[in-house]
């Protein structure tokens, strides 16, 4: 009877290792799947954010010509 019971339990306790292993592999795919995803999302970001600061510096280069020829205008039109 005690026989029995130890294999009936060493079955259950392989059982349970197999779901375990199971379990840990498709975890370690899905940890595998995001950590990709986050990868490639980090990539568009921060070159979204370059495109984005690189706009940026050439609309301040802007606004700076634009400052200077209104001053210019303006002595210009106020020596006239």
């Amino acid at each position: 009877m005690q026989e029995s019971s130890l294999r009936l339990k060493e079955q259950l306790l392989q059982q349970e290792k197999t779901l375990l292993r199971s379990q840990n592999s498709w975890l370690s795919s899905e940890l595998q799947s995001k950590s990709e995803q986050v990868l490639t999302l980090t990539k568009e970001k921060v070159a979204s954010q370059a495109d984005v600061e690189a706009k940026l510096t050439q609309k301040q280069e802007e606004v700076s010509l634009l400052i200077l020829f209104i001053h210019i205008l303006y002595l210009l039109t106020r020596g006239a």
